[in-house]
């Protein structure tokens, strides 16, 4: 009795591979494509200028006050 629920057991894991088999093949067809993509270039690198909005753009910061004469 237990060989023959062995064997039924058996015969449906390898039905439940095969209908896998079946179902899974185009989206490993799918994954495949995917892989023969080439890759998306990176984002472009974006710089921020953050500075004081009390100093015009083009003067230093550091720049030292000169004695009036």
């Amino acid at each position: 009795m237990k060989l023959k629920q062995d064997k039924e057991r058996l015969e449906e894991i390898q039905e439940f591979y095969r209908t896998l088999e079946q179902v899974s093949g185009p989206y490993r067809a799918y994954f495949a494509a995917l892989a023969t993509l080439p890759p998306e270039p990176p984002p472009p690198v974006v710089y921020r200028e953050y500075r004081n909005t009390s100093v015009p753009r083009g003067e230093s910061t550091n720049a030292r006050l000169q004695p009036n004469s």
